[in-house]
This record gives C-alpha cells, sequence and structure tokens, in this order.
C-alpha cells in the first residue's frame, strides 16, 4: 500500500481524482479517502497535526516492508532561482524549533531535483529567510517523518515538495496550489507507483533465521522502536555489502559479553557499540 499524507485539501483533490479514491467513512478526526492500493490522509498544517496523522493512520494499518509513506505538498523557497512548480526531493529534514535533522534514504533513482527542507510550526516570512538553513521550508516534513520513523524504515518514507512562493504568501490560494500539484502529479505518481511494484516483487531481504536473530537481539537489549529501526536498517546495509550479518553479529555479542541489560544506561551504550561495528 501506498499512504501519501497532505496537510490541505487542495494539495489532496488532484491525488484523489488522478487515483480515483474514495473517501472513507470510518474515520471521524481526518478526512481519509482510498481505493485498493492508496490511502491518503489530510493531516492539516502543522508538525503536530502532521504527527498525529500518521500515527494515526499507521494504526489502524499497520503498515508493512513493502509500503510507502509519501508526504507530498508545496513549499516556499528561499533562492529565487528555485522556480514556482519546480518538483523536489527531500534529501535532508530540518526543524526548526528542535534543531533536529532527519535524512530520508535516498537509494533509488528518481526524476526530480533534490534539496534540503527546514519545517517550522508557522509560515515563514520573506524578512525572516536568514534564519532558514534550508533552501525550502514547509510545516509538516519533520512531524510526517517523526511519526513515520516508528513504522517504516528510511528506505520507505518520500518527501515530495513543490514550490509555491518565495516567501510571499499572499500571492498563493487554493487554487494555485491545485494547479501546481496537478501540473506534477503525473510523473509523480508514475515514480511512486513503479517505485511501489518493484517493493512488491522484491523477496524479503531478511531470511526466517535473520529475523528471529533481530527479534532475540531486540528483546535481549531491550530496544525501543526507534532503535529497532535502525538495527534493521544497519543490518540491512551490510548484507547488500556483504552477503550476510549473521555470523558477525553473533561473533559481536560472544566478545562483547553484554547480557543481559540491566538499565537504559547499559543500553545506550551497548547499541552505540553495535552501531559502529556494523556502520
Amino acid at each position: 500500500m501506498i499512504m501519501i499524507f497532505t496537510a490541505l485539501y487542495c494539495e489532496a483533490k488532484p491525488l484523489i481524482r488522478f487515483f480515483g479514491l474514495k473517501k472513507d467513512p470510518g474515520f471521524i478526526r481526518f478526512q481519509v479517502f482510498r481505493n485498493e492500493d492508496i490511502i491518503l490522509l489530510i493531516t492539516k498544517p502543522g508538525i503536530a497535526n502532521a504527527a498525529i496523522g500518521v500515527t494515526h493512520l499507521c494504526s489502524v494499518y499497520p503498515p508493512g516492508p513493502s509500503d510507502l509513506l509519501l508526504n507530498i505538498g508545496i513549499c516556499g523557497a528561499k533562492n529565487r532561482d528555485m522556480p514556482i512548480g519546480t518538483v523536489y526531493l527531500c534529501n535532508k529534514i530540518y526543524e526548526m524549533e528542535t534543531g533536529f535533522s532527519f535524512y530520508p534514504d535516498m537509494i533509488y533513482a528518481h526524476p526530480f531535483e533534490e534539496s534540503g527542507i527546514a519545517t517550522n510550526s508557522s509560515p515563514v516570512l520573506e524578512k525572516h529567510t536568514e534564519h532558514i538553513p534550508e533552501n525550502l521550508t514547509d510545516m509538516e516534513a519533520s512531524g510526517v517523518y517523526r511519526a513515520g520513523m516508528l513504522f517504516f524504515q528510511p528506505h520507505q518514507m518520500f518527501f515530495v515538495k513543490i514550490v509555491s512562493d518565495h516567501f510571499q504568501l499572499d500571492k498563493i490560494d487554493s487554487n494555485i496550489v491545485n494547479e501546481l500539484i496537478q501540473q506534477n502529479i503525473s510523473e509523480i505518481a508514475a515514480w511512486i507507483t513503479r517505485l511501489h511494484n518493484r517493493m512488491i516483487n522484491t523477496p524479503p531481504l531478511f531470511t526466517p533465521d535473520e529475523e528471529n536473530m533481530l527479534a532475540e537481539v531486540s528483546k535481549n537489549l531491550r530496544l525501543t522502536v526507534s532503535m529497532q529501526h535502525q538495527l534493521r536498517q544497519a543490518m540491512r546495509y551490510y548484507k547488500l555489502q556483504y552477503g550476510s550479518f549473521s555470523e558477525h553479529l553473533s561473533s559481536f555479542f560472544e566478545k562483547e559479553d553484554i547480557l543481559p541489560i540491566e538499565n537504559k544506561y547499559e543500553r545506550k551504550k551497548c547499541f552505540e557499540r553495535l552501531m559502529r561495528e556494523f556502520t
């Protein structure tokens, strides 16, 4: 399944039409539209709203390893050399209020420009652009990523933004937003659909024995959900590079002699050593 999140109905409308999505009356607090392969939720603007919307949908429909998260919407551009209507795939998400940065995996070919994006809980005005560390800005990406990482791996999440303005908010309205999405929906839809089909037809990377080993490590180290995702990602890259991680992982724990884990401090130190060993 492809899970799409937009902040506004005017961003969602072209997608609803293109994919033939129908409103799901089972959702009360959010507007949700779907067909057999795609489900779209409108979060409303803001980091908190985005995080709540993603968490709500993924709790009702827990995603699997071949499912994708797509956050699509408009954004402001600090650089006037970035034309209105240009589509960007975000390779970094910077959260203005906390200073945290998140990095979606950029391991798949795509036809778009790339850029980092800064997420702020309120619209960025033109006179405040000197404080923006990235070329693009929005109000949702970091919230979508924060919640998405509880359910998806980084390589399953994609943030597609279309430049709507250069921090001149008085010059955009719902019709302009609708038109900008409409102009680019064919290319975006074709790309994400091809990618989803590829992932569906790709056999699982981990064998049952490897899955059991990862589950055992997570249990013994008392890993958080976020740590489990980091562990799987590290093992994924290691296996793609070296063919297997089982023997190395087993020898790591034999050598370290750190089990059982007694507290959060021990867990943190062990996990840090584990990540250094495999990354």
